[in-house]
């Protein structure tokens, strides 16, 4: 995939789309040349909840400029049902527990950065779970006080003849 046709013939096949806006700096920039080397292609529905794409024009070490964006779903459908297997959300638990998490990180350190929004990220799935009810303890209607002593007799008769054995 070294040719623009194969990068193109990639993103089409895996239905991508590039979110880079025009008239923006370009990624990539040193004493020769300057080009938009550095692409953000996502999903059809990720690529809805992009916002804010932009270069950054900062001083740092590297030939490739920053690339920053926001994340933006719609917050009134949080969207995922539970699924059997599948633990559910309390998305409103989720949004508090991130409310204070910074957004302006420092670009000499973002490595550091992302380990602690990784980190903050999984302490709010962590919070936010909801906890099924346990059916263990769980009286049933239909079980009488006459069903438990009449479990109990087939117990102690099943102990007994298991040890005739």
């Amino acid at each position: 995939m070294t040719t623009s046709g194969g990068v193109e013939e990639f993103i089409s096949s895996h239905n991508l789309h590039v979110v880079n806006r025009e008239g923006c700096l370009t990624t990539f920039a040193n004493s020769q040349r300057e080009t938009n080397i550095d692409v953000t292609l996502a999903g059809r529905e990720v690529s809805n909840w992009l916002v804010n794409w932009d270069v950054l024009d900062t001083d740092i070490t590297s030939d490739h400029r920053f690339i920053v964006f926001e994340l933006r779903g719609n917050t009134s459908n949080p969207g995922v049902k539970a699924q059997k297997g599948r633990v559910r959300q309390d998305w409103e638990i989720f949004r508090t527990c991130l409310e204070n998490t910074r957004s302006d990180f420092p670009r000499e350190n973002l490595d550091d950065e992302v380990a602690r929004l990784e980190s903050r990220f999984k302490q709010a799935i962590t919070k936010s779970e909801v906890k099924p009810k346990s059916r263990k303890n769980r009286k049933q209607k239909w079980w009488t006080k006459e069903l438990e002593a009449k479990k109990k007799l087939v117990h102690r008769l099943s102990l007994a003849y298991s040890r005739r054995l």
